[in-house]
C-alpha cells in the first residue's frame, strides 16, 4: 500500500496516528496542510528534536549511513537545518501543539523544554535554554499567543475539545 493510501485510510477512519516529518522542506508542511484541509479539526502536535550543534546531525546521519541506511548528503540535512525555525514559523497556525526538545551532545537523554497548545495563553518552559529555543523558538510561540489574545472572540479558533480529530 502507498504511502499516500495509508494516510487517507487513516483519515477516513478517524483514527489517530503518526507520522515522523523533519519538517525542514516546505513540502513537509504541504504534507500537514493536507491533513488539515481533509478535515480542519485534525489535530497536528508536534514533537520538535533540535540542537544548536549541527555536528550532531551531521554525525548521524554518517552514522545511519553507515549501518546500512539511505545517505542524507550534508548539504541536505545543513539545508533542512536552516530551514527548521523559519518554515515553522510560517506554519506554527498548522499545529495544534509544539513540545519543543533540546538535544545536545552531553544529555545521555534529550530533555522537553518547552510545551505549548494552541489554544492556550501560556507558554511552558522548562530548565536551561538553548540558543535555538531562547533566541528563536520562545519568541515565535509569544508572537502566537499575543496574537490570539489580540483577536476578538469570534475570531478565535473554535474547536469542539471532546474531538479534534486524528494526530500526527
Amino acid at each position: 500500500m502507498k504511502f499516500s493510501d495509508l494516510i487517507k485510510r487513516e483519515l477516513i477512519s478517524g483514527r489517530d496516528f503518526g507520522v515522523e516529518l523533519n519538517l525542514g522542506f516546505q513540502s513537509h508542511y504541504d504534507f500537514l496542510k493536507s491533513i488539515k484541509s481533509f478535515n480542519p479539526n485534525n489535530s497536528v502536535e508536534v514533537v520538535l528534536f533540535h540542537t544548536d550543534d549541527i555536528s550532531l546531525c551531521l554525525d548521524r546521519a554518517k552514522t545511519r549511513h553507515e549501518q546500512g541506511l539511505h545517505l542524507v548528503p550534508p548539504e541536505t540535512i545543513q539545508e533542512m537545518y536552516d530551514n527548521t525555525i523559519p518554515l515553522l514559523k510560517e506554519n506554527l497556525h498548522l499545529t495544534t501543539s509544539l513540545l519543543a526538545i533540546d538535544v545536545t551532545a552531553n544529555d545521555i537523554e534529550p530533555e522537553l523544554r518547552i510545551k505549548y497548545k494552541d489554544d492556550s495563553t501560556k507558554l511552558e518552559v522548562f530548565g536551561r535554554q538553548s540558543i535555538w529555543i531562547e533566541k528563536e523558538l520562545i519568541p515565535i510561540l509569544q508572537l502566537a499567543i499575543k496574537q490570539r489574545l489580540e483577536l476578538s472572540p469570534n475570531e478565535t479558533k473554535k474547536v469542539p475539545k471532546h474531538r479534534r480529530g486524528p494526530k500526527l
